[in-house]
């Protein structure tokens, strides 16, 4: 997914010295500029935030997920998802390259995993890697197998492994 260049507008707002040195101390550690970690936090909202308070989405330690998931039978991981609905919210439409996209956006601010992308012109081929064992890369084959089937109508073929599942679509 490529990201096009868009145009600016310049906005002023007004900080606490307080918030302002927060965004300073963590924008020098990031080496950006206070005006690209501003950005970069608005795009997160207007990209994943307001999506994700309106589905009431909750943010759990990895610690905490993976103790869930240890705890539960490899059965009761499989889920039914209800991606057709975010798809429709997110994106106004529910087609392979939205449901990528929602994919990546899971990862990138959901933090299900890190997001490579590849095709060669007939296949997708997405591998999301993590460091959250194999019952996740499980959970995550059976959430991606139900929101594509349901989202798409494609039947994806996957690669699970301790630390990676590899999802391969055909193009339509």
């Amino acid at each position: 997914m490529v990201k096009e260049n868009k145009k600016t507008v310049l906005r002023t707002i007004r900080l606490s010295k307080e918030l302002d040195e927060l965004l300073q101390n963590d924008a020098n550690s990031k080496r950006i500029s206070v005006g690209a970690m501003l950005s970069n936090i608005l795009t997160k909202y207007s990209e994943w935030d307001r999506y994700a308070e309106k589905f009431a989405m909750i943010s759990l330690r990895q610690e905490t997920i993976r103790a869930i998931l240890e705890a539960t039978d490899d059965d009761a991981l499989i889920i039914k998802a209800r991606e057709r609905e975010f798809l429709m919210f997110w994106f106004k439409r529910t087609d392979l390259e939205s449901y990528i996209r929602y994919i990546e956006l899971l990862c990138n601010y959901g933090n299900f995993a890190r997001f490579e992308l590849k095709t060669d012109g007939r296949t997708y081929v997405i591998t999301l890697l993590h460091d959250m064992g194999q019952k996740w890369s499980l959970f995550l084959r059976y959430v991606m197998e139900e929101g594509i089937m349901t989202s798409v109508g494609t039947m994806p073929r996957f690669e699970v492994n301790r630390g990676s599942l590899i999802i391969k679509i055909a193009m339509p």
